[in-house]
């Protein structure tokens, strides 16, 4: 998720702005801690300019490293 923000050239505060999130939200989910709601992860896939399932297959990938 991180590597998309920074990919489009978003700060934290401009995606956090966009998916209707805190910048501290968004940073424990960029840190992968906490548990977000389906619906905030939806806002967030849409802020990306991505489709949620994405979001969640960079997170299996992650987790196989």
């Amino acid at each position: 998720m991180k590597e998309q923000r920074l990919k489009l050239k978003l700060s934290r505060r401009e995606l956090a702005r966009r998916a209707k999130f805190s910048v501290s939200t968004l940073v424990h989910i960029e840190q992968g801690h906490g548990n977000p709601m389906l619906n905030s992860m939806e806002n967030l896939a849409i802020a990306l300019g991505t489709r949620l399932s994405h979001l969640f297959e960079f997170t299996q990938n992650r987790e196989r490293r």
